[in-house]
């Protein structure tokens, strides 16, 4: 019996601790932070508070009743107690009421501040929305960093082992006689160097490590997985009509427009009279020095009405009315900011998505200029100089892939984080809502009644749209100039020396006065491009150098969810 419970035990030990270990993916630190971070605690009582506040409002709808009792000594003069022969008279008074109102009529304050606190309900719940996209935002950016930096430290350490490799090489060729001590002093140097970054590298993982406590509030897990990638809008219209419709912050500031709205209802209330009903019944006994009991019931409308207060009630009105000015104001700049941090992100995203492949490609040739290199050291025909700057330049160009890579990943995250979806689409994995073109997306967001110039103000996303299409042509020629440059300058290498001759003077059309000459310089470039192009667009299947399997298409799969690329050139979608 005893080895069974044993057993059962273990085996259930066994699946709590398996699973813990599971829980090591960005969703899981995500998740983590937005349980337990202070902040998201915080908002959540302020939520608490607020609804209390309804409850409160509330109260003034319903009657109030109130009940009065007391006992003591009374000692009366008055024209009973004298008349009776006595100039004072004391006795024990007993008394007690009680007395039911109900609000009838109060000009809208009770409804007023009910509405009123119900707007506050409302901001508090969307700045709960708020901290959690935030913190969500930077837990996987901390995430990220941790990964980043765990690989620069890898490439760093790397690095110094290659130096150490060329440093013992230079000490063998000094003690056979074939080097000089100069070339000791400088690999040596240049060793010291790489020691120095790989210091820097791990003091920037330590950072990150602290980062990623704060924020998750525990240790980052020693194996850390990437999830794929969600998908993002099609088109930066898109992601700002998302942001315009699901982020919290313009809810937040819509609902505290509605809250300066009923205030305004409820400093106009001091305008009108209020009216209540009163029932009320009163029991005394042996009151004013006279014996006895005076029992007393009544049943009455009471109406109560300032006619004047100094005016303050007037300015009371109208500084209710400068407060809902100031927020719709502050409503129309938020709608601003938010269309403008989507319009950022989503450039910094299509930035970073751009780059890799060129960083690919620098990454790829420094390796092999290394190589080439290394065995020219060897045989002579290339300097230790040579040789340490190769090495160098590979570390540098290995880190900038890196932080590409990872640029790229953040940038998703924080143009989701922008739109007010990052939480939605990493629990509930709906990442149609934004690869679909939400013509019918409703926004949870109530949006108050406003002129027509105020929408038009609310509007201003349109000038960004002009804008950003601006920018994405301009960037899109951009990249066909550059690829056509890279295209000329490949066939040029790969011309004969008559041909290479004929493209350095300035007529031209006498490099292309054979017309077969020039159909074959035209189809090796065609070849020669293609070939490069696809040397330089394979992204790494799992973000990491180790393994270049991906080529560009399923880069742009990838990020678009298979849907056209808006910034994709002319050669790109052919």
């Amino acid at each position: 019996m005893k080895s069974n419970l044993y057993k059962a035990i273990m085996l259930v030990g066994g699946v709590v601790l398996s699973t813990s270990a599971m829980a090591n993916g960005l969703e899981d630190a995500v998740q983590q932070a937005i349980t337990t971070n202070p902040n998201i605690m915080g908002a959540k009582a302020a939520e608490h508070a607020a609804q209390k506040e309804v409850q409160q409002a509330k109260g003034g709808y319903l009657p109030r009743v109130d009940m009065e009792a007391g006992i003591g000594k009374e000692q009366s003069d008055n024209p009973a107690t004298r008349a009776a022969g006595q100039t004072k008279r004391t006795l024990t008074r007993q008394e007690s009421a009680i007395v039911a109102s109900q609000l009838l009529f109060d000009g809208g304050n009770v409804s007023n501040t009910v509405r009123q606190r119900k707007s506050d309900l409302s901001v508090r719940k969307f700045q709960i929305n708020e901290t959690q996209e935030s913190l969500a935002f930077d837990a996987a950016e901390a995430y990220l960093n941790v990964k980043r930096n765990r690989e620069l430290v890898a490439v760093a350490v790397s690095d110094v082992k290659a130096h150490q490799r060329t440093l013992e090489k230079v000490r063998k060729r000094l003690t056979a006689g074939a080097g000089r001590k100069s070339e000791l002093e400088l690999a040596d140097g240049r060793l010291a160097r790489s020691r120095s970054r790989l210091q820097l590298s791990r003091g920037r993982l330590a950072d990150a490590y602290d980062t990623y406590f704060k924020v998750v509030g525990h240790s980052a897990p020693q194996q850390m997985t990437l999830p794929r990638l969600p998908h993002v809008p099609a088109s930066l219209k898109e992601a700002q009509k998302i942001g315009i419709d699901h982020n919290p912050t313009i809810g937040a500031t819509d609902s505290r427009l509605e809250a300066s709205k009923a205030a305004v209802g409820v400093a106009k209330s001091a305008y009108y009279p209020t009216f209540r009903a009163d029932l009320g019944a009163t029991f005394q006994n042996d009151l004013d020095g006279v014996k006895g009991h005076n029992n007393d019931a009544e049943a009455m409308v009471r109406m109560t009405y300032n006619v004047f207060n100094g005016g303050s009630d007037m300015a009371g009105v109208d500084a209710a009315h400068a407060r809902e000015s100031e927020a719709r104001h502050e409503t129309a700049n938020i709608r601003r900011d938010v269309t403008e941090d989507v319009a950022l992100s989503w450039n910094n995203l299509q930035a970073a998505k751009r780059s890799i492949p060129y960083l690919k490609r620098h990454m790829d040739k420094s390796n092999k200029v290394l190589e080439a290199y290394g065995k020219q050291f060897q045989l002579g025909q290339r300097t230790l100089f040579d040789l340490l700057n190769a090495e160098t330049e590979y570390f540098n160009a290995k880190s900038d892939y890196i932080d590409g890579l990872y640029d790229k990943r953040i940038g998703t995250y924080r143009l989701l984080a922008s739109m007010g979806i990052l939480t939605s689409t990493l629990y509930n994995h709906n990442h149609n809502i934004v690869a679909q073109r939400p013509a019918n997306v409703k926004s949870n967001v109530h949006y108050p009644n406003a002129s027509a110039n105020q929408v038009n103000a609310m509007n201003f996303p349109q000038a960004a749209h002009t804008g950003a299409a601006s920018f994405a042509k301009a960037d899109s020629d951009s990249k066909t100039t550059l690829a056509k440059a890279d295209n000329k300058t490949t066939a040029t290498a790969a011309k004969s020396k008559d041909t290479k001759t004929a493209a350095k003077s300035k007529d031209t059309k006498t490099a292309a006065k054979s017309k077969d000459t020039k159909t074959a310089a035209k189809s090796k470039d065609t070849k020669t491009a293609a070939k490069a192009d696809e040397k330089s667009t394979k992204v790494a299947a799992n973000d990491s150098p180790g393994e270049i399997k991906t080529a560009k298409a399923d880069e742009k799969k990838h990020f678009f969810g298979g849907l056209p690329n808006p910034f994709a050139s002319k050669s790109d979608k052919a």
